[in-house]
């Protein structure tokens, strides 16, 4: 299934911005852009993913992305981001059911899953 193209979801944490994109031709996944000072902002990496991502929060030197790979499963991808120009999936997380929105406090992700409510994740 292929989704709306363009920017899926977007987080900001310091001097970096972290965009999800999707669109089949420019390199879909997780993009981090440098945006200090934004006249100057531009891409420093980007990590591809291969399923389609719609929710992102940056917490504590990771991000956590996740979304949907084939309906109705879905994924949590943990993402290293320090250094944001060094970052690399840490781990992924397999899920039942494809997220719709997440967030991410101390040590608990919370997830909204389609069809499967709740889901709480301990992290460490």
């Amino acid at each position: 299934m292929h989704s709306s193209l363009g920017p899926r979801g977007i987080d900001v944490s310091g001097e970096y911005a972290y965009m999800l994109w999707e669109d089949g031709i420019y390199p879909d996944g997780l993009h981090i852009i440098d945006i200090d000072p934004p006249e100057d902002a531009h891409t420093i990496n980007c990590i591809e993913l291969d399923e389609n991502r719609i929710a992102i929060q940056v917490s504590g030197g990771y991000a956590y992305v996740s979304g949907y790979n084939y309906l109705p499963n879905g994924a949590l991808h943990i993402i290293d981001i320090n250094p944001p120009d060094d970052a690399h999936i840490l781990c992924d997380v397999q899920l039942p059911y494809f997220t719709l929105n997440l967030e991410v406090n101390d040590n608990i992700a919370c997830l909204a899953n389609e069809y499967g409510g709740l889901r709480i994740i301990k992290l460490w």
